[in-house]
């Protein structure tokens, strides 16, 4: 209520993944996912519109990772989304952890853009992890889907400004992972 009072629009919230597993192997007890709905309901009560970011290539991730989120997201009221690769980089522990066990793929710095797979994931191939990120990102900037946020929207009664920065940005994201993933 307090931040709807101060004029904001929307929150960017790092959800990071719908499997609770994954958010307690990277020590994220904030992000509880059987909450994610009612800190969503309550955010829209407020009309103010939602970011969600998330990351796939998590320690405990298996290839499901990428229908459940679709599933999540079917039904999460999320009105735009960022979606990345797990990227270890220099000099994090998770990077020194990487290294010790071999599973640096490359240390082409130009490919550590989240976009590209530059480790050896756990329980996938590297192509597995790809594939099914450009999956969910063609899923969730469907057209048809973009829509179907977008008239969620306006019965919601959020405000045009909020609309109208919502739409563009899904169509910016859409277009940078075009760009990113040929998509």
């Amino acid at each position: 209520e307090l931040a709807k009072k101060s004029g904001c629009i929307g929150w960017t919230i790092g959800f990071e993944s719908i499997l609770q597993k994954s958010l307690n192997s990277v020590n994220k007890p904030e992000n509880i996912v059987k909450k994610y709905a009612n800190w969503i309901k309550n955010i829209k009560k407020y009309s103010m519109v939602i970011n969600g970011l998330f990351m796939f290539g998590f320690e405990t991730d298996t290839p499901d990772v990428f229908e459940k989120t679709i599933e999540a997201l079917n039904q999460l009221d999320i009105d735009a989304g960022e979606f990345n690769i797990l990227t270890p980089l220099p000099g994090t522990p998770l990077y020194n952890n990487m290294e010790k066990e071999r599973r640096i793929l490359t240390k082409d710095w130009s490919k550590y853009t989240q976009t590209e797979v530059v480790l050896q994931p756990k329980n996938m191939t590297p192509k597995e992890l790809l594939d099914g990120t450009k999956k969910v990102v063609r899923e969730f900037y469907r057209n048809k889907n973009m829509l179907n946020r977008l008239i969620k929207l306006f019965k919601l009664k959020i405000s045009p400004s909020s609309i109208s920065h919502t739409f563009f940005l899904n169509i910016a994201q859409k277009r940078w992972y075009k760009r990113e993933f040929g998509i």
